[in-house]
């Protein structure tokens, strides 16, 4: 394995990582059932960042898992009595296919974003190199 292999598979982990935070963040007001849903499939399938840990795949076993019925009433994102009787009695199902959709799109918009971060390291790096000087001549002491 090349070490450009290794880093592009390390970054998409990362992407995919934060793409979850910030999706499991945005149904925590939006959606009960999935959060709920996405937060326990996620403590059961942890994603290490170790290197090893294939994102894409972690992502196709998320999306090939069958629908699943939630099971916490505290949850539940629908108003209705009817709805809130189903979630009381487990019958609330969510599509995990389209919490890995979901990922999978705000993964991409992140990338993107960081796209545009990456190509400003040049100039970082400048910035770097020029507050070291200044530092440097700042605590250079003169001879007397």
């Amino acid at each position: 394995m090349t070490r450009s292999y290794e880093t592009g598979r390390l970054l998409k982990c990362l992407l995919t990582r934060q793409a979850i935070k910030t999706t499991l963040n945005y149904l925590s007001e939006t959606n009960g059932e999935l959060h709920y849903f996405l937060h326990n499939y996620w403590a059961e399938n942890p994603m290490v960042m170790d290197g090893s840990t294939d994102a894409d795949e972690w992502l196709v076993r998320l999306a090939s898992t069958p629908w699943t019925k939630v099971q916490d009433p505290r949850r539940s994102s629908v108003v209705s009595a009817a709805a809130a009787a189903a979630v009381l009695n487990g019958e609330r199902e969510v599509s995990p296919r389209e919490v890995a959709e979901r990922i999978m799109r705000l993964r991409e918009h992140i990338a993107k974003e960081m796209t545009e971060d990456l190509s400003r390291i040049g100039s970082d790096n400048i910035d770097v190199l020029k507050r070291t000087l200044a530092k440097t001549f700042a605590e250079t002491k003169l001879p007397e």
